[in-house]
């Protein structure tokens, strides 16, 4: 058994040995004596010598370098004691060469720990340092190139954006050191404004390989600001990924082109007249580009020493109205106290227009005073920038050249300015008139003329040298012709009127024509089509607000007929069995007489005789509320869109009466869809002016909050818009609408001191627009929910005031059967005088608002003096304007409304009495 372990070690061995001695690397082993007991196949080919030249041959025989020999026990002992060893050595072959090798020595332990030899690992360095010797010379050829370089240049390492170098170019280009700067990365060096421009300039790089021409700009130390181009590259910086930036300050290159261009530019329109506010906003816009930093502002003096503000557009609105006061304010004093030009920080001392700059965020002033060519002060050039700085030779020249424009414009244009502004002040008031001003010869060709407002932009001609049929329809051609004639006769002022159809819109004129002593006519034509609109929108209101009136006057004496109906059927229903036949009828009764008051009342809410309860309301929660309940009534053929605005005014409106103008308007645009379309509903704030209110009857100026139903219907012929409001007027089958839907919505918004208009095309759909006043206060004020009163028998005495007879004997028998005393009388008079005669208590006095001799609430107050205990119930079939005003006196009693059931009656005058 001993012998087949010792044979298999053996093999193994031999196996392991011929690996170790035919691979293709330097592998040598040394005994703990020094010699050498392993050389393999790649060692003789290495070094020179055989295997069986340097076997068990000591390491000191062989021929290599001294300082090899004299170190070789150390390294030894080096790797014995850390167990490894490796590193750099120069060993010499056979054929004498000193070779560069790099070595690693590990030392071998037998089983119990002993030392049995070491072994080595050498590989040839010799390229690797050449390699490494040709790219140290490059980077120190790329060194000495980079700080050499006229260009400012700049390494940054792409994963951290840490600024690895800069060359003494860039130092003096940014004003901080060259170890300032290495303790900054690439976002806190001021070459760009953009905060995330390096994460683009990486992605720019990683897609196409570098950046070229990249414009940005830099601020000095100095305050001055640099035009830059960035042209940027990848390197790498030991093994590191950078990015080298070569950096080119063009900013005289800018400056220099800036300049042309200001130059060209100030020549083509001194030479082509532009005024002198174009010129000098020229010339100061250029000098913002040329500094780029800073804002200008120029004071011109007249030869009376008036001062004229010229202030850059840079400026915004308000800060060159501030501007201009401490301009003015700053000339109070002499201005010929400035010679010479001053550049100065803006410190607390300075005048108004310092502490204005300085409070805007300039340090710094220039204040250059202009002088024309006799030495007079013509005006002063002030210039302020954000960093502090003053002028270099190049930027004083610049301003001089700058200057130099100013006088030569001011001279050029003063010569002609007096008989341009005398020509101008003439044709401006010919043109600032609305009126087109014609002037034409006998044969009606224009010799000249002012459009005004007559025609739309689009349709603006040269009428001059024009006959009149070359740009006017033939019959108006004619009438003018003829008007011509007759003024000529008669010499007297001819009015005709026309109507022309035009791309946009049909417009009506006016045209008044008169003659003058050469035959000649002066033709004045004026558009009177919003004037003639208005007209007819105020007859409209006119015949509106009458039919209101109609219709609130029937309602008052239907609203009594059906208090009687109502109770009468009341009462008879509670006096018969509930299996009585009669109670059918009764009930037929009651059911025509609920459909007589719901048109009752629709009659009241369109002639705004409907009294409402009104608070604060939020159209768009009133919209969102009945956004399920509209979605049923339009069906699913028609796709309704919600466009309420966010932080929508309040406005003061009944609640109830708000969504029936919003459903009735939904369905009217439902049936103007029968086969589908859209409806849109949208809400808005906004402010109306005058001049908007005054082209449409009824609409007041003010906040208003829109209510914009839309759809995409049939739409309505001019005629049909026009009566689309007036009450039982209905293009539908008679089976399908009473009229008095679109006339309600009007009645209720009128109420709501709102204004309802359309705006409708055949074809197109129509668009109903509601504009209700914003409510001034917008905190919603919390509503008390009525408090229902148990129906009971009641006690005490009750003064009827009502002037119908049937609707006083209806109230009496409802009242007495509920046990109260009645006392009753028609009119304000005859109650007065019941109660000066009537000793005992009256309890209650129940009267109509709307009485022969006068009103319910001014009987109340008379009784109310007699008697300060007695408590009032007022009713009403309608609520006129007067009564409507008086708030306070439906603020101090209920009011029921007729018509009433005899339920209603009881528990408002029980109600009433247990008020304290």
């Amino acid at each position: 058994m001993q012998q087949i372990r010792s044979f298999q070690h053996h093999e193994e061995s031999c196996f392991y040995s011929a690996i170790l001695a035919n691979v293709q690397q330097v592998i040598t082993a040394i005994n703990p004596q020094g010699e050498i007991i392993f050389w393999n196949s790649y060692a003789e080919q290495f070094y020179g010598w055989k295997r069986e030249e340097v076997l068990n041959r000591p390491i000191t025989a062989l021929q290599v370098s001294t300082a090899v020999l004299s170190d070789a026990q150390q390294v030894l002992s080096q790797a014995l004691s850390a167990g490894h060893w490796e590193g750099r050595m120069i060993q010499q072959g056979a054929d004498g060469q000193r070779l560069p090798v790099y070595t690693m020595i590990s030392p071998i332990h037998d089983d119990q720990g002993q030392l049995q030899a070491f072994v080595c690992f050498t590989e040839n360095i010799s390229d690797h340092l050449r390699s490494e010797q040709a790219l140290q010379a490059s980077e120190e050829r790329f060194t000495k190139a980079f700080h050499a370089s006229p260009m400012a240049m700049l390494i940054v390492d792409c994963a951290t954006a840490t600024i690895l170098d800069s060359n003494q170019r860039f130092v003096e280009l940014i004003g901080i050191t060259h170890d300032e700067l290495l303790q900054h990365n690439i976002n806190e060096v001021p070459l760009w404004s953009e905060p995330a421009m390096w994460q683009r300039i990486l992605a720019h790089v990683s897609r196409t390989g570098s950046v070229q021409q990249l414009h940005t700009h830099t601020r000095t130390s100095g305050g001055k600001r640099r035009n830059l181009n960035l042209s940027i590259e990848p390197i790498e910086i030991a093994d590191r990924a950078s990015l080298l930036f070569i950096i080119q300050d063009v900013t005289e290159q800018h400056r220099q082109r800036t300049q042309r261009e200001v130059q060209r530019l100030f020549f083509e329109q001194l030479a082509t007249g532009a005024s002198l506010l174009t010129i000098f906003n020229t010339l100061l816009q250029g000098m913002e580009r040329y500094f780029e930093d800073c804002r200008t502002t120029m004071l011109i003096h007249n030869a009376e020493q008036q001062p004229t503000a010229f202030i850059a557009p840079s400026f915004a609105a308000s800060v060159r109205a501030e501007i201009s006061a401490a301009l003015a304010e700053n000339t109070s004093a002499d201005p010929s106290k400035l010679l010479q030009p001053t550049f100065e920080r803006i410190n607390a001392t300075h005048s108004a227009l310092g502490r204005l700059l300085q409070a805007q965020g300039y340090t710094d002033l220039w204040t250059l005073p202009v002088y024309n060519r006799h030495t007079t002060l013509l005006g002063i050039l002030y210039l302020c920038f954000e960093q502090p700085r003053q002028p270099s030779a190049s930027e004083l020249e610049y301003l001089n050249s700058s200057m130099s424009w100013i006088v030569l414009a001011t001279e050029r244009r003063s010569s002609d300015e007096a008989l341009r502004q005398s020509e101008l002040r003439h044709r401006s008031l010919l043109n600032a008139l609305p009126d087109m001003i014609l002037h034409l010869n006998q044969d009606g060709v224009c010799l000249d003329c002012t459009l005004g407002e007559v025609l739309p932009a689009t349709e603006m001609v040269n009428v001059v040298g024009q006959p009149l049929e070359s740009w006017l329809p033939a019959s108006v051609a004619e009438q003018i012709r003829h008007a011509m004639q007759a003024a000529r006769r008669s010499q007297t002022t001819q009015v005709i009127e026309y109507h022309l159809r035009r791309a946009t819109a049909d417009s009506d004129y006016e045209a008044r024509v008169v003659s003058d002593s050469q035959g000649n006519a002066i033709v004045i034509v004026r558009d009177v089509t919003e004037r003639k609109q208005l007209e007819a929108q105020f007859l409209q209101a006119q015949k509106m607000e009458l039919v209101g009136r109609l219709a609130g006057g029937i309602a008052h004496d239907f609203n009594n007929l059906l208090v009687v109906i109502n109770g009468s059927a009341a009462l008879a229903a509670d006096s018969l069995h509930q299996d009585d036949p009669v109670q059918q009828d009764l009930q037929e009764i009651t059911h025509a007489s609920e459909r007589a008051v719901a048109l009752t009342r629709q009659l009241l809410m369109f002639s705004r005789q409907q009294i409402a309860t009104q608070q604060p309301l939020n159209l768009n929660e009133l919209i969102v509320n009945l956004n399920r309940m509209m979605q049923r009534l339009i069906g699913e053929h028609i796709h309704m869109q919600l466009e309420l605005a966010s932080n929508l005014a309040l406005v003061l409106g009944d609640t109830a009466q708000m969504e029936q103008v919003l459903i009735n308007l939904v369905v009217n645009a439902r049936d103007a869809m029968p086969h589908g379309g859209q409806l849109t509903i949208k809400t808005h704030n906004e402010f109306i002016t005058p001049e908007v209110a005054s082209l449409h009857v009824g609409l007041e100026p003010g906040a208003k909050v829109g209510l914009i139903v839309s759809d995409t219907g049939v739409g309505m012929t001019e005629q049909v818009r026009q009566q689309a409001f007036e009450p039982f007027f209905t293009t539908k089958p008679a089976d399908k609408g009473t009229g008095l839907g679109l006339a309600t919505c009007y009645g209720i918004v009128r109420r709501h001191q709102g204004w309802i208009g359309i705006s409708s095309q055949v074809g197109l759909g129509s668009s109903f627009s509601i504009y209700l006043p914003q409510l001034a206060n917008q905190q919603p004020q919390p509503v008390d929910a009525p408090r229902s009163a148990e129906l009971h028998q009641g006690q005490g005495c009750v003064l009827v005031v009502e002037d119908d007879p049937a609707v006083q004997h209806l109230i009496t028998r409802i009242l007495n059967q509920h046990g109260y005393t009645v006392l009753q009388a028609s009119d304000g008079q005859q109650a007065l005088q019941i109660v000066a005669e009537h000793h005992a208590a009256i309890d209650v006095l129940f009267t109509d608002l709307v009485l022969p001799s006068m009103s319910g609430g001014a009987l109340a107050r008379a009784i109310r003096s007699l008697r300060p205990a007695l408590k009032v119930v007022y009713s009403s079939g309608y609520l006129d304007d007067q009564l409507a005003a008086q708030t306070e006196l439906l603020a101090e009693a209920p009011v029921l409304h007729k018509p009433f059931t005899p339920q209603e009656l009881i528990r408002c005058i029980q109600a009433v009495q247990q008020t304290t």
